[in-house]
């Protein structure tokens, strides 16, 4: 009886964090090129967020920058 009551316990856990890691994927794809200055000519970084929830950066963040953004589809299927 005790093992019955554990396997069972143990399932609910599964679920559960399967579920909680599932809510942390991003809810869009993100392409940032940022710039130098706010006339947009000199690109200086880069930054992609994937619906994965992985993350690809190189050079340097500035407030200028343009973006592109895509819905993902749930569970974190790229668009």
């Amino acid at each position: 009886m005790k093992n019955k009551t554990l396997v069972a316990m143990l399932l609910a856990g599964t679920a559960f964090a399967g579920a909680a890691v599932a809510a942390f994927y991003p809810t869009h794809y993100i392409e940032r090129i940022y710039y130098e200055t706010s006339a947009k000519k000199n690109e200086v970084g880069d930054l992609t967020i994937f619906c994965t929830g992985s993350r690809y950066q190189f050079g340097e963040q500035t407030p200028y920058y343009s973006e592109l953004k895509i819905p993902c589809k749930r569970g974190g299927v790229e668009p």
